[in-house]
């Protein structure tokens, strides 16, 4: 049995982390709620959960319990189990936790997440009954939804052969073509690939395959054809499908200062989107103070590394079959947002720590690692997290993943500057601790100049929002800044390694 502080830790820290979609309560007295499955089904659908039974709905402070704590348990595992009621049980013994709270028993149930491959878990044994997790709520999930799920449980969708009497060589772009097959000539210029007819090359890059199934045919690949293909003819086989880059850097800019889109530009494939917007990304970052040790200028800054990896990794990951959302690179004052139809099929964790890749569009990830990117499997968001770590003065990014989109954001901004909403005093003491480390309050006063009553307001206002944390009781207390889940593993990493190695 589980002891009082580590439950309400859990359900504290969630709440302070805004994370309520992975937290419902449920009063729970005397038998399991209907609403109880919808839940079970929108977590195993989404990113998993943690339901609460013997808590009032939307309100931690009534703490009714549960009356019965073995027939509730039975009630869970009765349905779990039962192929009218729920498609699959993916729950075990250890998924279910009991807890004494002010002399009352409440119980916990961790909901994990299924598989691409299995989802969607439904309800009542009728597809109709599917739910999805969005914000706090559970909602059912609409025929699109339904439809993403499909697509997920496949890892190969961009190999597609398409119909040769639909689609031919006239349906690439000649310009794309040549300059994909200069920049792979230069790269690998044993290859002799500038010697090839289009075809040739073509067929050896993996633009076009030999269709077994079909007479030895040969074909244009779906990736060929989103890769450098001419704007009608991929919007002959995807109507929705838009790209777009908008620079919103400045002073008073109420819409944009620089724009790049599928409206706009004439031929926009993937290849020359990517190559455009890189370019502009590249001028978007001041190299003026990045120099090395010997005051020369580096060839490529560490911020151009993430945005290069964050650009390829937006393009190879999105779901170009959705109907709902666009490829969309956005530039701001303190940040770069990088949006695209699809979740990304590994957590957050998995993408900053690296090693681990599952590629929607692997066909589109050959083509770039022809190019020079995406040259080892599931490094890129290491490479991302390598360079923050590296610069150690920008917020850490931020990867949020949805059931139907994905969306990077990359900080050029220490975290004080990213929370403007914060008073005066707050960003002083916050820039203080966040560059020096940790320190007791009476540091804090003589390193800011601030009075302690100031200090004392800043550092209650920071732990409210969750921005510091504190360790120690009276005088000896000491604050630093809250990591991210990410930056704390990684902290955890270099403690184990220094320990490993002494």
């Amino acid at each position: 049995m589980n002891n009082y502080d580590n439950l309400m830790d859990l359900i504290e820290n969630l709440i302070k982390a805004k994370e309520s979609r992975y937290l419902e309560f449920k009063t729970s007295q005397n038998t399991l709620p209907k609403s109880f499955w919808e839940t079970y089904s929108s977590f195993a659908n989404t990113q998993g959960g943690y339901i609460i039974l013997g808590v009032e709905e939307n309100n931690l402070n009534n703490i009714v319990g549960v009356n019965d704590v073995e027939k509730i348990k039975k009630e869970i595992f009765s349905g779990a189990n039962n192929k009218a009621k729920v498609s699959c049980n993916i729950l075990e013994e250890d998924n279910i936790c009991e807890h004494v709270v002010n002399g009352k028993t409440v119980i916990s149930i961790y909901i994990p997440e299924m598989k691409d491959e299995q989802k969607p878990l439904y309800l009542n044994d009728n597809l109709k009954f599917t739910y999805i997790r969005q914000s706090d709520g559970d909602y059912r999930a609409s025929d699109e939804d339904l439809r993403r799920f499909i697509r997920n449980s496949r890892d190969n969708i961009d190999a597609e052969l398409l119909d040769e009497e639909k689609y031919t060589i006239e349906d690439l772009n000649p310009n794309s073509v040549l300059m994909f097959k200069n920049m792979v000539s230069q790269r690998e210029p044993s290859k002799r690939f500038l010697e090839m007819d289009d075809l040739e090359f073509l067929k050896t890059m993996g633009v076009f395959r030999i269709d077994h199934d079909d007479k030895r045919k040969l074909k244009l690949t779906l990736a060929g054809l989103l890769f450098l293909g001419k704007f009608e003819a991929i919007t002959y086989k995807i109507p929705h499908f838009h790209l777009e880059y908008i620079n919103k850097r400045g002073k008073n800019v109420i819409r944009w200062v620089d724009r790049v889109s599928t409206g706009d530009f004439e031929e926009l494939n993937l290849f020359e989107f990517h190559r455009i917007v890189l370019e502009k990304l590249r001028l978007t970052v001041e190299e003026g103070f990045e120099l090395d040790a010997m005051s020369v200028r580096k060839p490529e800054s560490e911020l151009n590394v993430a945005l290069r990896e964050a650009l390829t990794n937006m393009i190879v990951h999105a779901d170009y079959f959705d109907s709902e959302n666009i490829l969309k690179v956005e530039v701001d004052n303190l940040y770069y947002i990088f949006s695209n139809a699809g979740h990304m099929k590994i957590s957050e964790t998995q993408f900053f720590n690296g090693g681990q890749s599952v590629a929607r569009n692997p066909n589109l990830v050959m083509f770039f690692r022809r190019l020079g990117y995406c040259e080892r499997a599931g490094t890129g968001g290491k490479e991302i997290a390598d360079v923050y770590q590296n610069i150690n003065k920008y917020r850490f990014p931020e990867l949020e993943i949805a059931p139907n989109y994905t969306s990077l954001k990359l900080w050029c901004a220490i975290p004080a500057e990213t929370y403007p909403e914060l008073s005066k005093h707050a960003q002083t003491v916050f820039k203080f601790i966040d560059k020096n480390g940790d320190f007791k309050k009476s540091n804090i006063i003589q390193g800011t100049g601030l009075s302690e009553y100031y200090v004392k307001d800043a550092i209650r206002e920071l732990k409210t929002k969750n921005l510091i944390i504190s360790n120690g009781k009276g005088p000896a207390t000491r604050y630093f800044r809250n990591l991210s889940k990410v930056e704390k593993l990684n902290v955890a990493d270099k403690i184990k390694a220094l320990v490993m190695n002494s």
